[in-house]
């Protein structure tokens, strides 16, 4: 009886593990969606009120990982061509390469774009 508890438990144990493992292969098969911004930088402002509304915001949740790296800090760029002086910028990034690259957009630009780099 002991013994078929321990081996219950060890199944149990390995289907978790193996759920928990799918689960996180899921996430990270997400896009990064990276956002090179300045303070005080007026379209910076104006992305990060386009990033806040709520249209937006559902679809950068759901289907990217967002990064936001300040201008002045950009040592941790997984790709040195991601460097940029101009803010703000945004990178998508799928299987460690540049997918799209684009500044400022009004929202049904930005989302159109965000759509679009998901097919």
């Amino acid at each position: 009886m002991r013994l078929l508890l321990i081996f219950g438990a060890i199944f149990f144990i390995g289907c978790l593990r193996d759920s928990m493992q799918v689960k996180k292969e899921k996430l990270s098969t997400k896009p990064y969606l990276y956002y090179i911004h300045r303070k005080g930088c007026p379209a910076c402002v104006y992305m990060d009120r386009v990033l806040s509304l709520q249209d937006i915001k559902n679809i950068v949740n759901k289907n990217y990982k967002l990064v936001t790296v300040d201008v002045y800090n950009q040592e941790n760029l997984p790709l040195k061509s991601m460097f940029t002086n101009k803010t703000p910028t945004f990178y998508i990034l799928k299987n460690k390469k540049i997918v799209d690259k684009f500044n400022a957009l009004e929202p049904s630009n930005f989302k159109k774009r965000l759509l679009k780099n998901l097919k």
